[in-house]
C-alpha cells in the first residue's frame, strides 16, 4: 500500500472512520463474543489505544512519541477485545498490517487458537473480513531436508526410540496431521531430537532447497505476509527488527506487545552475549576440521580457507588459555562467578577478545561466502551430490551461526561506549573435571537498544499488561524500555472490574519445615498437597518454583490422584490446556501441574480454575548484574 495521507483533514477523516468501525465492531462483539460482558476499564482502553494508532507515523516522520502507549488494564479488564477491535479497525481503514506480539509460545497458541477465531467472527458480522497467521522462530518448525538426512544411519539419532519417533513425525508431515511446528506435533519431541531436527538460519538453502515448497517455516512467513494480523514474540519482533530479516515492514506495521512488562528482559536477554570459553575452543576446533573440507566444494576459496584455518587454531589456544588462566582465579571458582566493577575489564584480556574476535569475522566472512556458493552449485549438482552437499550445510551453517554469537559477546566486552556495559564471568559445570568459565556481557537496561531497535521503526506501538506500573506509577517502566524519552507518548491504567475482597479467599499455610531445607520442605508438601487436591472440585492449578519440585510432588501421588493431574512437559501446552478444559467440561474434574510461565497469561475462567495452589513465590535468583 502506498503512503497514506499524512495532511490534518486527511488524516480527521481517517480517524472518523477508525472511530465508526470501532464502534460497528463493538456492538458485533456484544452479540458474538462469547461471554461478552461490558467493562468500563475496557472501554477506556479501547479509546487510548485506538488514539494511539491513528497517531502512525510513515516512514522517516517524526514526532514526540504520539505513535507509543502503554496501557494497563489490571486483570479482568478483557484485554484482547481491548487491543484486537481498535487495531482491527486502524487496519482496515488504512491497511496497516497489525502484530501481536506475546510473552510466550503458550500465549501465541492461545491467542490464535481461541482469541482470533473470536475476533474474526465478530468482525465478518459487520463485513470484515479477516486473515491471522501464527509465525514463530525457524528453530520451532521441522526441517524437511535433516527429516530425510535421518535415514542415513551415519545421521541418525543415537536411540532406536528417536529413530521412531523421527519416523512417525515424517509420516505425520507426508499425512498432512502434522504442520511441522513442534508446538503441534502429534506427540512429544524430546530436545535433543528436536535439536537434530530443527530448521537453522545457518544451514537453510531457501530456494534450493528440494522442499522449499512444502517446507513449514516458509509456509508459516508466506501466511503471515498475506494475513492482516500475525500473532508472533517479543524475542522474534526484536530479532527481526534487530536484523536485516523482512519478515514485515515496520513502518507499516501496527505493534500490539501484550504481557509487555516481559519486553524489558527479553530485550535485555536478546541483546546480551555470552561465551562459554572452553565450550567455544572446542567449536572452533570443529569449525577448522569442518571449513578445511570446504575447498572440495569451492576450490578458489582454498587460500581464504586455509588462512581461516589457521587463524581458528591461534584463537583456540587464546581460548585455552583463557580457560587456564580463570581456573586459577580461588575466588572466582569459590564464588561461582566474578563482576568486573563499572564494566571494567582487564586490559589483557580485552585484547585477547580482540584477536579472537577478528578471527571470528574473517571465519564468519569466508565460511559465508561457502556456504552461498555451495547453495548456488545445489541446483545443478546431481542428486546423490546435492545431498552430500546438504549433509554439510546442515554440519557448517549452526557452527557458523555458533561463531556469529561469539562475535556478538567480543563486541559488547570491548564495547568503550559512553555507558559502560556490564560484565561478569560465571562458572558453568558441564560434567568435566574441571569446570567452564562463560563471559557475559549486556546493558544495564535494555532502554537504548528498544529505542534504537524497536520505538524508532515502528509505525505504532502499544504496550499492554496487567502489571506495568509500580506503585501506581510507569516511571520504572518507562526508564526500562526507553519510553520516558518521547514526551508525547499515552499512559493508562485501569481499576480490575474483580472485587478481589469478596470474590476470592487468600490462605497462606502454615508449614512446619523451613523453605531453605529442600529436603524437608520439599517432603512436607508432599505430604500436606494431596489432601487439598482430593478436597477440590473441577479445575484447579498448582505453580511450582522448579520443574524437580514439580516432578516429585507428582511422583508422589497416589494413582488414582494422579491421574487426574496434567503436568507441563507431557504434552504441549496448548493440547494440555484443551485436555484440562475438555476434563472439566465433562464433570471429571482436573488438576494442571505447571511452572512459572503456566501462571501468566493463560486464561482459565470460571470453573476451569477454582483453586490455585503457589509452592513457593517464583522470584527470579539475582544470579547477574
Amino acid at each position: 500500500m502506498g503512503a497514506l495521507p499524512t495532511d490534518g483533514r486527511a488524516r480527521d477523516e481517517l480517524r472518523e472512520a477508525a472511530k465508526k468501525t470501532l464502534n460497528a465492531l463493538y456492538k458485533s462483539a456484544k452479540a458474538h463474543w462469547p461471554g461478552f460482558q461490558k467493562r468500563d476499564g475496557q472501554l477506556q482502553m479501547m479509546a487510548a489505544i485506538l488514539k494511539t494508532l491513528m497517531q502512525y507515523r510513515e516512514e522517516h516522520e517524526k514526532n514526540n512519541g504520539e505513535h507509543l502507549a502503554a496501557v494497563e488494564g489490571k486483570t479482568g479488564s478483557g484485554k484482547t477485545l481491548a487491543y484486537g477491535l481498535p487495531a482491527l479497525a486502524v487496519a482496515h481503514v488504512t491497511g496497516k498490517q497489525v502484530v501481536i506480539s506475546t510473552a510466550t509460545v503458550a500465549l501465541q497458541q492461545q491467542l490464535f487458537n481461541r482469541d482470533l477465531p473470536n475476533l474474526a467472527r465478530v468482525a465478518k458480522e459487520v463485513g470484515i473480513e479477516v486473515e491471522f497467521a501464527l509465525l514463530k522462530g525457524r528453530n520451532r518448525y521441522v526441517c524437511l531436508s535433516k527429516l530425510d538426512l535421518q535415514e542415513d544411519s551415519s545421521a541418525a539419532p543415537a536411540t532406536p526410540q528417536a529413530v521412531q519417533l523421527i519416523g512417525r513425525l515424517k509420516d505425520a508431515f507426508n499425512r498432512k496431521t502434522w504442520d511441522g511446528d513442534v508446538d503441534n506435533a502429534p506427540e512429544k519431541v524430546d530436545e535433543a531430537t528436536w535439536r537434530s531436527l530443527q530448521a537453522d538460519r545457518g544451514s537453510c538453502t531457501t530456494r534450493m532447497c528440494q522442499h522449499y515448497k512444502a517446507c513449514a517455516f516458509y509456509a508459516s512467513r508466506g501466511a503471515a505476509q498475506r494475513a492482516k494480523i500475525v500473532v508472533a514474540n517479543h524475542s522474534l519482533v526484536l530479532s527481526t527488527l534487530s536484523t536485516e530479516a523482512k519478515l514485515f515492514d515496520p513502518t507499516q506495521t501496527l505493534f500490539v506487545f501484550d504481557e509487555g512488562h516481559h519486553l524489558p528482559e527479553i530485550a535485555r536477554e536478546h541483546f546480551a552475549g555470552e561465551l562459554a570459553v572452553r565450550s567455544a575452543a572446542r567449536t572452533l576446533e570443529r569449525l577448522a576440521k569442518t571449513l578445511n573440507r570446504g575447498s572440495n566444494w569451492e576450490p578458489t576459496l582454498k587460500d581464504g580457507l586455509q588462512r581461516v584455518e589457521r587463524g581458528l587454531k591461534e584463537a583456540r589456544t587464546q581460548l585455552l588459555q583463557l580457560h587456564a588462566d580463570f581456573l586459577e582465579d580461588e575466588v572466582l571458582l569459590a564464588k561461582g562467578g566474578k563482576r568486573f566493577e563499572h564494566g571494567a575489564s582487564p586490559a589483557a584480556l580485552n585484547a585477547a577478545l580482540s584477536e579472537v574476535g577478528q578471527r571470528l569475522k574473517d571465519a564468519w566472512t569466508v565460511g559465508g561466502h561457502l556456504a552461498v556458493a555451495v547453495r548456488s552449485s545445489m541446483k545443478d549438482a546431481a542428486p546423490g551430490v546435492a545431498r552430500k552437499m546438504q549433509e554439510y550445510l546442515v554440519e557448517l551453517g549452526p557452527m557458523l551461526l555458533r561463531v556469529d554469537s561469539m562475535a556478538k559477546l567480543v563486541a559488547l566486552f570491548n564495547h568503550a561506549g559512553r555507558v559502560p556495559k556490564a560484565k561478569w564471568l560465571a562458572v558453568k559445570q558441564d560434567g568435566a573435571a574441571d569446570p567452564d568459565v562463560s563471559l557475559h556481557a549486556s546493558s544495564m537496561t535494555p532502554a537504548a537498544e528498544l529505542v534504537e531497535n524497536l520505538w524508532e521503526k515502528v509505525s505504532a506501538g502499544v504496550v499492554t499488561s496487567a502489571t506495568l506500573t509500580a506503585c501506581g506509577s510507569f516511571e520504572f517502566f518507562n526508564k526500562m524500555t526507553g519510553l520516558n524519552r518521547y514526551s508525547g507518548r499515552t499512559e493508562l491504567s485501569t481499576q480490575s472490574p474483580f472485587d478481589y475482597g469478596s470474590q476470592g479467599e487468600l490462605r497462606i499455610a502454615r508449614m512446619r519445615a523451613n523453605p531453605k531445607n529442600a529436603e524437608a520442605f520439599s517432603q512436607e508438601l508432599q505430604r500436606a498437597l494431596p489432601e487439598r487436591l482430593r478436597a477440590g472440585r473441577n479445575g484447579q492449578l498448582v505453580i511450582f518454583a522448579s520443574k524437580r519440585q514439580m516432578q516429585a510432588c507428582h511422583a508422589a501421588l497416589d494413582g488414582e490422584l494422579r491421574a487426574r493431574v496434567l503436568m507441563q512437559g507431557q504434552q504441549t501446552p496448548s493440547a494440555l490446556i484443551a485436555e484440562h478444559t475438555k476434563r472439566v467440561q465433562a464433570g471429571q474434574g482436573s488438576i494442571l501441574f505447571g511452572l512459572k510461565s503456566m501462571g501468566e497469561g493463560i486464561d482459565l475462567p470460571g470453573e476451569l480454575c477454582e483453586h490455585v495452589y503457589i509452592e513457593k513465590v517464583p522470584f527470579t535468583p539475582p544470579d547477574n548484574p
